[in-house]
C-alpha cells in the first residue's frame, strides 16, 4: 500500500531522514515511533504529500504521491496532532463542509456522520461553533474527517491526544474495523501500550533512519531507555 523508496529529507542543512525504505502492506496498522525530533511527523507528512522527499520516491498504491497527486490525494486520510478547523463553523457545518470538497453527496456525510457521533460523544457538540471545543473534542473531529470520505490509507499523528478513555477505546474499534476492510494504518506516537493495542509492526525512527521492527516489546524497551530531543 505505502512504499518509502530510498526517501531523504533535509530542512537547509538539517538532515531530518537518511535514506529510509520500507512496505507497509494492505490490511495492517503499524506505529511510527521514536524520540521527539526524531522525524515522525516529517514521515507522516510526506507519506501524506504534504513534503516531497529531499531524494527518493513515495509511492502508493503504485501511484507516485507527489507526482501523481490527484490519484493518489482521495486514497490518503491525515489526521494531524493539533487537526484544523474553521472555528467559527458548528462540528456539523465543518464535516459538511469537508464532504462537500470530497464531492459527496449531502445524504451521505449525513449517515457516514451519524454513525460515529453517538459512540465518539459527539452530539451534544455537534452542532455548537468549533471554537467552543475542547482539545480532546477537536482531535476527535479531526478523526472523523480523515475517515468521512472513505479513505484507503490513514495516517495519523498522536491521534488520541487528549481524548478520554471511551472515546480511545471506540476509536481503536473503528481503527481495526477500517483494517479488517482492508485499509492501512500508520500513526506516531509516544504511547506504548497503544502500540501494543494496536500495531502489528513498528517503524522506529533514530538518527534519520527508519527501522522495521517486528517485535513490539522490543521497542518498547528501547524506546523507555531513549532520550528526547526538538520536535520536526
Amino acid at each position: 500500500m505505502l512504499i518509502f523508496e530510498g526517501v531523504s529529507k533535509s530542512f537547509g542543512e538539517h538532515q531530518v531522514l537518511i535514506h529510509c525504505s520500507f512496505h507497509l502492506p494492505a490490511g495492517q496498522v503499524w506505529a511510527l515511533v521514536g524520540p521527539n525530533g526524531a522525524g515522525k511527523t516529517t514521515t507522516l507528512r510526506l507519506a501524506a504529500g504534504l513534503l516531497e522527499p529531499t531524494s527518493g520516491k513515495v509511492w502508493l498504491d503504485g501511484h507516485d504521491v507527489h507526482t501523481e497527486r490527484d490519484k493518489v490525494r482521495p486514497l490518503i486520510g491525515f489526521c494531524p496532532d493539533a487537526p484544523f478547523a474553521y472555528e467559527f463553523l458548528t462540528g456539523r457545518e465543518f464535516l459538511y463542509f469537508i464532504g462537500r470538497l470530497w464531492k459527496l453527496p449531502a445524504a451521505v456525510v449525513e449517515e457516514r456522520v451519524e454513525k460515529v457521533l453517538c459512540e465518539l460523544n459527539l452530539e451534544q457538540a455537534i452542532n455548537r461553533p468549533i471554537r467552543e471545543y475542547s482539545r480532546g473534542m477537536r482531535q476527535k473531529l479531526g478523526f472523523v474527517v480523515a475517515v468521512l470520505h472513505q479513505p484507503r490509507l490513514l495516517l495519523l499523528d498522536e491521534p488520541f491526544t487528549a481524548v478520554d478513555a471511551e472515546s480511545e477505546r471506540v476509536m481503536r474499534k473503528l481503527l481495526l474495523d477500517f483494517v479488517h476492510k482492508g485499509g492501512s494504518v500508520l500513526f506516531a506516537t509516544h504511547n506504548m501500550n497503544l502500540v501494543e493495542k494496536l500495531a502489528v509492526r513498528c517503524l522506529r525512527i533514530q538518527d534519520g533512519r527508519i527501522e522495521v521492527e517486528e517485535t513490539v516489546a522490543r521497542v518498547r524497551a528501547e524506546e523507555e531507555a531513549g532520550g528526547e530531543g526538538d520536535v520536526c
